[in-house]
């Protein structure tokens, strides 16, 4: 490794495949409005993700939305990282 980017001692080289969970979702539908209006559940766009800690989302979708698409939940607190954009 060059001198110049060295981790500290205590900090170890690991492929990501050992450390991270690779994963994907769909978002619901567009057309169906009942996807979406007046939706509770957060849904995060590549937007939302601004290299810091997403507190919120512009958009949400409903049960029915997440239900009816491979859309999935996360925990609080899960690194993100965009795949496209």
């Amino acid at each position: 490794m060059d001198k110049k980017t060295a981790l500290p001692s205590h900090w170890e080289i690991k492929k990501m495949t050992e450390v991270v969970t690779w994963g994907s979702g769909g978002t619901p539908k567009a057309t169906e409005k009942s996807y979406y209006e007046n939706g509770t559940i957060p849904w995060l766009i590549i937007g939302d993700l601004n290299d810091g800690i997403v507190n919120s989302s512009l958009s949400k979708i409903t049960e029915l939305g997440l239900k009816n698409s491979s859309a999935k939940m996360i925990p609080v607190g899960t690194l993100l990282v965009a795949m496209y954009g």
